[in-house]
């Protein structure tokens, strides 16, 4: 790759010392050397001091400290404005690259100088980090926005011109969730959106919180639209009002297809499926004669 360009990847910490160091040696890994990692802790209070000690005689590490938990919005916006370099890209502290994630990423940044934010895919893994599914590739129609698409799902991995960030009015540090959807459009009005099909991020999931959080990024993704369109002129009702039905449709689908699942693998059910196999089986035999 010609002329060279460091990038830079942030990472927001709070209480994650047990995934802390898979996420550093994912960046160790990688197949692009020229990197740099900034980490701002966000009042932690387990043993992450430990791991950053670890990493302590490695200049191209850098830790920050808020003075107390400020939250994940806050902490990226710091991150950002007090970061040197063009080229950024977020990494949770509990997931982790691919081995080709930041070599992919900048080689995008480097052919297309007009691009602000480059979008790529990510395995969907479970606790341990097993590779449970792929998220699906973006595409954005032509006359279509990433904002007037509301496909609004986590992106990872994101990365961006820090350039181009200057020329927004900034991540909104009140933010408790959706800060990244909120970055994300702000990033679409000043510069292009490039979709890269390639899988470069693990993305560890918990369903638990999964569940539980579900109505509280429906309310933040709903307050990210109505500031969107504030800030460009769109008719609110018109935008979030449709994303909230296809939401809730979407909703509804993916509880019907969890309690077929639920139903299945019930003891009740797979004791009915077993006294139902052998007539089946006589079934086919006569239908057959």
């Amino acid at each position: 790759m010609n002329n060279i360009q460091e990038i830079t990847v942030l990472i927001a910490n709070y209480n994650n010392a047990k995934y802390l160091r898979g996420a550093l040696q994912s960046v160790y890994a990688q197949t692009y050397p020229y990197w740099r990692v900034a980490i701002c802790d966000d009042g932690s209070i387990d043993d992450s001091e430990k791991v950053y000690k670890e990493y302590a005689s490695d200049s191209r590490i850098s830790v920050m400290h808020n003075s107390h938990n400020m939250g994940v919005a806050f902490t990226r916006k710091r991150l950002i404005e007090e970061t040197d370099g063009e080229l950024m890209c977020f990494l949770d502290p509990d997931d982790e690259l691919t081995p080709n994630a930041l070599e992919d990423h900048v080689r995008v940044h480097m052919e297309h100088s007009d691009v602000s934010i480059v979008f790529s895919r990510r395995y969907l893994c479970d606790n341990a980090l097993n590779i449970q599914a792929e998220s699906r590739v973006l595409v954005i129609p032509e006359g279509k926005s990433y904002f007037t698409l509301k496909d609004f799902r986590e992106e990872h991995l994101v990365s961006f011109k820090k350039s181009y960030y200057n020329k927004t009015a900034g991540m909104n540090p009140l933010y408790r969730l959706a800060e990244d959807t909120y970055m994300n459009v702000m990033m679409e009005e000043v510069g292009k959106v490039y979709c890269l099909d390639k899988i470069c991020y693990k993305y560890r999931r918990n369903g638990n919180s999964l569940t539980r959080d579900y109505g509280r990024h429906m309310f933040w993704n709903m307050l990210v639209q109505y500031d969107t369109c504030k800030r460009r002129g769109i008719d609110v009702e018109e935008q979030v009002y449709s994303w909230f039905e296809d939401t809730l449709r979407f909703a509804e689908k993916e509880e019907i297809y969890k309690a077929e699942c639920r139903v299945r693998q019930s003891a009740a059910y797979r004791f009915g499926a077993a006294l139902l196999k052998p007539i089946k089986f006589i079934q086919n035999l006569v239908t057959k004669r």
